[in-house]
């Protein structure tokens, strides 16, 4: 097949199999274009053949000239070596996008040079195919080395607005589906009940909008669909189809749902404005998975219901995701782009776990009022994740990055901000309607006091600790100092010195007088460090002394609390 990728896209994709023998994952792919396109080809190149400079020419010179598929060739391999020596191996990306682009025009050449023309043949192939892989937003990995990705693009076939039967066997070209990977395009108002497509081998695809509600046309051996709407809240249906691997709502501004997905499928938002339902069949268990892959998501509601494990993938730019799940408890995210994504009790409220460990970009969670005790895992960006008004005990570790973590301090919350100088945001009411953590029974010993504290594992310098909602003022907030810590350290048991605070005189220490003679009223606060540990308690219940509705917070192994503010 002659060469059919050009430009920036043929020199990235060429320097990825020259070098590699790999076709990149999307994202990557995608970065690496956006370089060469700021920096020109022969820049491009020279920096991507930098990263070989520990090989010799000779090694340069096999693996370019291997990888181009011309070897064994000893001539043109000792040619190539001392090419490299005379202009310098720091040229080798130069090299060998020349070398590359020399081939790729070699499938009829004649005289010495048509012993090339199947190496030339095979590498056109091999471009095309693994352009075709990294222009993909499903592949979030780089392909497998060597030739697995080399099957070819083939035919371009047109819906009409009649029915239609494509198949390998169809007797006019137009109507000929391939074993390579076809492309069959459905038009604006061509995509019927009554057309039956059969894709044959490789792997094909489907891209159409959609002209009536619920049209489910008979399609096989299509692996791939890209279904658009831009008319009314209809559905596309895939009951009458087999061998699909992803469905995605390619641009939809309007409502669209997609009924009749078989368990295993992809599915994807691609640039979507709308709302979007996906409707698994089959999914009747307690253990039905799903993966969602995200290349451009905005505004919108995306219900995916009986599905209780997510895959979240946020590829190619930053996306947004409101999930509505009826019975999703585990969400995993990856991908190194932004994500904002929605899983409020409102609309997902059987969520128990979100990990976003492996995830690069900064991710945005929003928990609101989960009632499951959600446990949080952030990734290496700066992460934000909210848990306000959650009504069980959340644990949040946001991982690397300078994270903000948000929670309300009505339950015994354990939170844990990772590397990076975090901000921990607690909110606690407002005066005379504070929503406290503790309840009579925590009142009870030091270590149900400790239990029932909203508990910060790792706070450090560099950290900030803000009570929201409190309309304390400066005045309302006492700092236990001097003489003072020094009679707290000798009690040492957290329910006493909570009594002593908001109900009697602080005990004066030995060889000391100082006490707090008004203690610890209700609607102020105070911090202090007792047990290695920081600290803060506000006294917000119903009476002036320790009681249910009070808040505490542990700052866990502090002594030394670097920043605490109290915001209105």
């Amino acid at each position: 097949m002659p060469k059919q990728i050009f430009g920036i896209d043929s020199t990235v994709t060429s320097l990825n199999r020259a070098f590699n023998d790999q076709s990149p994952s999307n994202a990557v792919y995608n970065n690496q274009v956006t370089q060469a396109t700021a920096v020109g080809a022969n820049q491009f190149a020279l920096s991507f053949g930098a990263s070989f400079a520990a090989l010799t020419e000779d090694q340069l010179s096999t693996k370019i000239l291997g990888n181009l598929g011309v070897l064994p060739n000893t001539g043109l391999q000792a040619a190539v070596k001392d090419y490299l020596v005379s202009v310098g191996k720091a040229n080798v990306g130069i090299v060998a996008m020349q070398l590359a682009d020399i081939l790729s025009g070699l499938e009829n050449a004649t005289g010495d040079q048509a012993a090339f023309n199947a190496a030339a043949v095979k590498w056109n192939n091999e471009v095309t195919a693994s352009y075709t892989y990294s222009a993909n937003p499903a592949n979030t990995g780089a392909s497998p080395i060597g030739d697995t990705d080399t099957t070819v693009t083939g035919v371009t076939l047109s819906l009409t607005a009649g029915d239609d039967f494509l198949s390998p066997q169809a007797a006019e070209a137009k109507f000929k589906t391939t074993a390579n990977n076809d492309t069959i395009v459905g038009g604006s108002a061509n995509l019927t009940a009554g057309d039956v497509v059969d894709g044959g081998a490789g792997t094909d695809t489907l891209k159409a909008a959609i002209q009536a509600n619920g049209v489910a046309p008979t399609v096989t051996n299509v692996e791939n669909f890209f279904i658009s709407n831009t008319n009314a809240t209809w559905a596309f249906d895939l009951k009458n189809t087999t061998g699909v691997q992803q469905v995605w709502n390619d641009g939809s501004a309007v409502a669209t749902t997609f009924n009749t997905v078989a368990l295993g499928t992809t599915v994807g938002l691609k640039d979507t404005t709308g709302d979007t339902t996906f409707n698994f069949t089959k999914a009747t268990g307690t253990a039905d998975a799903a993966t969602l892959v995200l290349s451009g998501s905005g505004a919108g509601n995306t219900q995916i219901d009986a599905i209780e494990t997510l895959s979240v993938q946020s590829t190619v730019k930053a996306n947004t995701l409101v999930l509505k799940a009826n019975t999703l408890e585990t969400i995993t995210v990856t991908g190194d782009k932004g994500l904002t994504l929605s899983a409020t009790a409102a609309n997902a409220g059987s969520v128990k776990a979100v990990d976003a460990s492996a995830a690069t970009a900064a991710v945005s969670l929003d928990l609101a009022n989960n009632a499951n005790g959600v446990n949080v895992k952030g990734g290496a960006g700066a992460d934000t994740v909210s848990a306000v008004g959650a009504t069980k005990a959340v644990t949040i570790d946001g991982g690397a990055g300078a994270d903000t973590i948000s929670v309300t301090a009505s339950k015994g919350h354990t939170l844990t901000g990772g590397a990076g100088n975090d901000s921990f945001n607690v909110s606690i009411g407002a005066k005379g309607a504070y929503t406290g953590n503790l309840t009579a029974t925590d009142l009870t010993t030091s270590a149900k006091l400790i239990a029932a504290a909203v508990k910060i594992a790792d706070f450090a310098s560099g950290d900030t600790l803000t009570l929201n909602g409190t309309n304390l003022v400066v005045g309302d907030v006492v700092k236990l100092t001097g003489t003072q810590v020094e009679n707290l350290s000798s009690t040492n048991d957290l329910l006493n010195v909570l009594s002593d605070l908001t109900d009697t005189n602080l005990p004066a220490g030995s060889g000391t007088t100082t006490t707090i003679v008004a203690g610890i009223a209700q609607d102020k606060a105070v911090s202090f460090v007792v047990g290695g540990n920081s600290y803060i308690f506000v006294n917000g219940g119903a009476g002036a002394g320790l009681d249910a509705g009070d808040i505490l917070i542990q700052l866990t192994g502090v002594t030394t609390p670097s920043t605490i503010t109290f915001a209105a």
